[in-house]
């Protein structure tokens, strides 16, 4: 067989390329090439996007760094905002690797710097972000989150988000107070209908 290796340099391209559906290409590309060949290589590139299809490809493969580089690698992204320039393509990209890998946060007791960033920059005006960071505030479950996901959630105009955030402000287990419990509540009788409103029926 061809050994992928010799097209290497063309998939480092391909991985740092403008149009989405040629990045997403080279990362699937890059997922058939044992990541021993390219891992250290792409990982420590210039370009973010290079970086984060590196960590994806090695994800693909069951073939991901250890912990500790994996968070490293995406701290130092964050550290150096390499993802500024390339806008929200970079960061739900990020946002998502980062959800693929929040196990590896919480083994280095990281989650709170990871829910830190995502909070500094929410909510986000793109709602391809807004959703993913609506997302990940669920499942990180930093107190810090709740009162800003709640504040989103009592001034949405998108019903179908409104109860996306709901169900992420459910996965909390603290960071409410009475006040803001009771917001919740009359914001799910005001607003909510059909059998999600029926309170007596949810959990039969």
């Amino acid at each position: 067989p061809i050994s992928g290796v010799k097209f290497l340099g063309d998939i480092e391209m391909a991985l740092n390329d403008s149009d989405h559906t040629v990045r997403y290409v080279a990362m699937i590309a890059l997922s058939h090439i044992p990541s021993k060949d390219w891992i250290e290589r792409l990982s420590n590139s210039r370009d973010p996007q290079t970086r984060l299809g590196a960590l994806t490809a090695a994800h693909l493969r069951n073939e991901s760094p250890p912990s500790g580089d994996t968070v490293s690698i995406i701290f130092d992204i964050l550290a150096k905002k390499m993802y500024w320039a390339r806008g929200a393509e970079t960061r739900l990209d990020l946002l998502r690797i980062i959800d693929l890998h929040l196990d590896d946060f919480r083994k280095t007791r990281s989650v709170s710097e990871i829910a830190s960033w995502i909070l500094s920059e929410f909510p986000s005006k793109n709602p391809e972000v807004l959703w993913e960071q609506t997302g990940m505030l669920g499942n990180l479950r930093n107190p810090a989150g709740y009162p800003k996901l709640l504040e989103v959630l009592l001034n949405s105009v998108d019903p179908v988000h409104e109860f996306h955030a709901f169900q992420s402000l459910g996965a909390f287990q603290s960071g409410w107070t009475k006040d803001s419990e009771r917001q919740l509540v009359d914001w799910a009788v005001k607003t909510q209908t059909g059998w999600f409103a029926n309170f007596n029926e949810i959990g039969r």
